[in-house]
């Protein structure tokens, strides 16, 4: 389990306030038991979606307010997508124009 200082930790819940009110319904759960840290340092936060596969929009949305958050605070972080239906149970991350998927 990744340890968050308070900087972080208030960034984080800035971040999920503001994917919230930016989502339609159903809106993604994060799942903030399972974060994690990339070998660049930004925190891995894994939102689990009920779909058969990663949702795109969510994706773009994520990565400007993730974007928006770090301008304003100084830390990093990427929404990884864990979709219900996927019978591999797979995480994915969207990157360089296509899904990538996370151990």
């Amino acid at each position: 389990m990744v340890v968050l200082d308070r900087l972080e930790n208030e960034a984080l819940h800035h971040l999920l306030r503001l994917i919230d009110e930016a989502s339609s319904p159903p809106r993604p759960r994060a799942d903030v038991t399972r974060l994690s840290r990339g070998m660049d340092g930004h925190v891995i936060v894994p939102f689990a979606v009920d779909a058969d596969e990663p949702s795109l929009p969510l994706a773009l949305l994520a990565a400007r307010k993730a974007e928006q958050v770090h301008k304003q605070t100084g830390c990093r972080f990427i929404v990884a997508q864990q979709p219900s239906r996927d019978p591999e149970q797979r995480t994915y991350v969207w990157g360089e124009g296509r899904w990538e998927t996370v151990p």
